[in-house]
């Protein structure tokens, strides 16, 4: 879990990976748990719980539109939370490349991140 050292954003958000949600908290002003994986959803869920998050927003990695596994764990993940009575969101993004295919890399190229 990362932590900026002001939170702005009430929200909490869920990417793959440690460096990442470092790297998507200093931006995005908001605590984001890492997964270690979008198949490896299960061990976030008592974090969201424990942070009493009402409002979470998934930013899993654009290949989730190619790769059948990283889709299965978000379906599975947002099934879990929403049973929990957590409003769930996702943040997208056009990357521009390849290179832009992670929140991370999408804040720090100064894309346009949306929440839906």
């Amino acid at each position: 879990m990362a932590r900026p050292r002001e939170v702005k954003d009430g929200r909490v958000w869920i990417t793959e990976g440690q460096l990442k949600a470092d790297i998507a908290a200093a931006y995005l002003g908001g605590v984001v748990v890492g997964a270690q994986g979008a198949t490896s959803w299960k061990p976030v869920v008592p974090v969201v719980v424990e942070l009493a998050a009402r409002e979470v927003v998934i930013a899993y990695d654009r290949d989730q539109e190619t790769n059948k596994e990283v889709a299965r764990g978000k379906r599975m993940l947002v099934a879990e939370l929403k049973k929990l009575g957590i409003t769930v969101r996702e943040a997208i993004w056009r990357a521009r490349s390849k290179e832009e295919k992670g929140i991370d890399d999408a804040l720090v190229a100064g894309l346009d991140i949306r929440v839906i």
